[in-house]
């Protein structure tokens, strides 16, 4: 009985393990979102901007901002992957000011890590009529690179290495995601024209 037991308990975590790195937060059902949220890996401070107890975008702490920001968009852990790419996404929508105007960078670095996730993401919101994501992603991108092109950023990517980049992994993504992806280029070109 004994093994039994521990092999059900294996297969649950390996099934949820595997089954969450393809998922989206806002597919997931209430009994998986709490076993993301009592995750002890999740970082406090993340946990408390999707509670609503904490707005980065007010925080005083450079270092801290950045390191969440960080911590978000190069996150390797596949458990996580679904509510931090959610709570970056929040942040992102939420942001003004300032603050959105150092978003373009790390909407790159979480596009380049993820980016048959984001492109599927991106996909399947399109088939709903929803741009605002890919809208709002390509505009935060569009400006980064523009003001890589002035030499005014901070970015290690500029227009063409940023391009190559995303082009190379994209190689595996579907057509309807090709799509998605020549239509998001589209919008970061005219985002940067229109700076």
């Amino acid at each position: 009985m004994g093994k039994s037991v521990l092999l059900i308990i294996l297969f649950n975590i390996l099934f949820f393990n595997s089954y969450s790195q393809s998922r989206y937060w806002e597919d997931m059902s209430k009994i998986e979102k709490n076993r993301v949220l009592y995750n002890k890996l999740i970082n406090k401070y993340i946990l408390k901007i999707y509670q609503g107890k904490y707005d980065i975008a007010k925080d005083e702490h450079e270092d801290r901002v950045i390191f969440l920001l960080k911590t978000l968009t190069e996150n390797k852990n596949d458990s996580l992957k679904a509510f931090y790419f959610f709570v970056f996404n929040q942040v992102c929508i939420n942001s003004d000011g300032y603050f959105s105007e150092m978003l373009g960078d790390y909407c790159m670095i979480i596009v380049l890590n993820n980016s048959k996730y984001m492109f599927d993401f991106f996909t399947k919101n399109i088939e709903h009529k929803d741009f605002k994501l890919l809208n709002l992603y390509s505009n935060f991108i569009g400006s980064e690179l523009y003001f890589a092109k002035k030499g005014i950023s901070e970015s290690k990517y500029d227009y063409t290495s940023f391009k190559n980049r995303l082009n190379k992994s994209s190689l595996n993504f579907s057509n309807k995601e090709k799509r998605t992806l020549e239509l998001f280029w589209k919008k970061v070109d005219k985002a940067m024209r229109n700076m």
